[in-house]
């Protein structure tokens, strides 16, 4: 029989860091199908919790790329560190809860979605699995069917809750969320040592990384990608990112370091106590990360008066039981598998 934890998610993320730091996740057996939280009388099961955690982790690595999962965020009680990693799992786990909770609800009201509302959630899972990785879509079972599903819950509980998320949208302005987008790669000045540790680089080994950086760049002005330049010279840091211009989570400093680049245009070598960046402006004004980061703040603000509608009001009808050992070992950030 399995064994199950019956949670308030408060103290399940203390129980879950720890875990997290003793547990081998290798040793955890699971299948798409294996349940691992149940709400209510609703299970949720890998695919489903994979599907949270994989648009999750696309949203956040195409903002940050991979280094923000092991920021640290604080201690636990034990003195643990806690990681934003760790955090976001638990907010997961509540977003989870009251999906669940929450469909339950608008069940029983008989509350539900039109072929119009149906279809639209139809298309959105048509889309989004194309951002997942085969491998993943194979190993965790995640078909057009589930992800559809995962939207109609969604949409069923905006219905649900919409006498309290009408208007939201008027409070939000797209010009508040204008983005720009850079491709950027690393030639590092850090250094493995016998034993293992990162350690910086002498003033010597600098200058040579520094000289195949400008041969790097170079070859860019002649014509040669960043994506190949990276592949060449087997760096690790190559990726695009995107950074908000205007409103306020702007990143001023960056706004104000590239804004005078066009669009294709390559940066000279930037050196930073990192090593030395090369930079190139992929898109100035980027409507479409435009669009998605106006879309994303105003599905945060209803999603955060839902989970605050939920707990003032139903929170106390629900039980909540979480498989920890699988809830752990299931990869939130690139690499964890």
């Amino acid at each position: 029989m399995r064994k199950y934890i019956v949670i308030g998610l408060s103290v399940f993320l203390s129980a879950a860091i720890w875990a997290n730091s003793v547990l081998d996740k290798s040793e955890v057996s699971y299948n798409a199908d294996t349940i691992v939280m149940k709400v209510g009388n609703q299970e949720i099961n890998v695919s489903e919790v994979m599907i949270h955690f994989m648009l999750w982790r696309n949203m956040i690595e195409g903002k940050w790329g991979t280094s923000m999962w092991n920021a640290r965020t604080g201690t636990d009680k034990n003195g643990l560190a806690i990681t934003y990693e760790d955090d976001l799992k638990s907010d997961i786990a509540e977003e989870l809860e009251v999906e669940k909770a929450l469909r339950q609800e608008a069940e029983e009201k008989h509350i539900a979605l039109t072929k119009k509302e149906k279809k639209y959630c139809r298309n959105r899972a048509e889309e989004t699995i194309r951002e997942f990785s085969n491998e993943e879509v194979i190993e965790y079972g995640i078909t057009v069917d589930k992800l559809s599903e995962h939207y109609e819950d969604i949409q069923l509980v905006s219905k649900f809750c919409a006498d309290y998320i009408d208007g939201i949208e008027e409070k939000y302005k797209q010009s508040d969320y204008n983005m720009m987008t850079l491709h950027l790669i690393l030639f590092s000045t850090a250094k493995t040592d016998a034993n293992g540790n990162q350690m910086e680089m002498n003033k010597e080994e600098k200058e040579r990384v520094k000289k195949k950086a400008n041969e790097a760049l170079d070859q860019i002005k002649n014509g040669k990608s960043l994506d190949k330049v990276a592949k060449e010279y087997r760096l690790d840091y190559n990726t695009e990112q995107t950074f908000q211009t205007s409103g306020k989570e702007a990143d001023i400093a960056k706004w104000n370091q590239f804004k005078h680049m066009k669009d294709g245009e390559v940066s000279d070598v930037i050196t930073t106590s990192q090593g030395y960046f090369i930079v190139q402006m992929v898109h100035r004004d980027d409507q479409e990360k435009c669009r998605e980061a106006w879309e994303r703040a105003i599905r945060k603000a209803k999603e955060e008066e839902i989970i605050k509608i939920y707990r003032e009001k139903y929170k106390d009808d629900y039980r909540t039981r979480i498989e920890e050992e699988i809830w752990e070992a299931l990869p939130l950030a690139s690499g964890d598998e």
